[in-house]
């Protein structure tokens, strides 16, 4: 009986061991490997900046007195845009105490603005707004222009420093 156990044992261990040796082989020859796709993607977001721009005076010395003033104004995008500037607004901010906070109103002998002017800008006082085209650097003058008008009513501007300021916008365009 002993000797039956042993024959039986021997068995087991040799079919153990062909059972076992079969999976092993099989997944180093034939299983096949395994792949998945991912998608990918970036999003770049909307972004232009702009130069920094510094304050712009002006001297009208007398009636019939035109200046100008320029600088650069650089734009670089990778988005489409639109560069506007405000309307300026001039008061008068020192000298007769009783004319302080004084407006240079449209019936008065002053004329003055903002514009941006620029390879293909005709206008001498310069456009209100400009498109620059994305993945583009563009850069035009930034021109701020007064006039004391010779006219009958030139004593009407009051003596003085008058100050304001405009605003430029770069915004996206959709």
């Amino acid at each position: 009986m002993r000797k039956t156990w042993g024959i039986i044992a021997l068995f087991a261990l040799i079919l153990g061991a062909l059972c076992g040796g079969v999976p092993a082989t099989a997944s180093s020859e034939g299983a096949p490997p395994i792949e998945q796709t991912v998608e990918l993607q970036v999003t770049v977001e909307k972004w232009a900046k702009m130069s920094a721009l510094e304050s712009m005076e002006l001297d009208l010395a007398q009636p019939g007195t035109r200046r100008e003033t320029s600088q650069k104004i650089t734009v670089a995008t990778n988005t489409k845009v639109r560069v506007t500037v405000s309307d300026p607004t001039l008061s008068l901010i020192e000298e007769d105490a009783a004319a302080l906070g004084f407006k240079a109103a449209d019936d008065l002998p002053l004329k003055y603005g903002v514009g941006f002017r620029g390879p293909i800008t005709s206008s001498m006082n310069g456009v209100k707004e400009y498109e620059v085209e994305a993945g583009t650097e563009d850069t035009r003058e930034l021109v701020f222009w007064a006039e004391w008008l010779d006219s009958d009513n030139w004593y009407r501007l009051v003596a003085g420093k008058y100050k304001g300021s405009v605003t430029v916008t770069v915004a996206a365009i959709n």
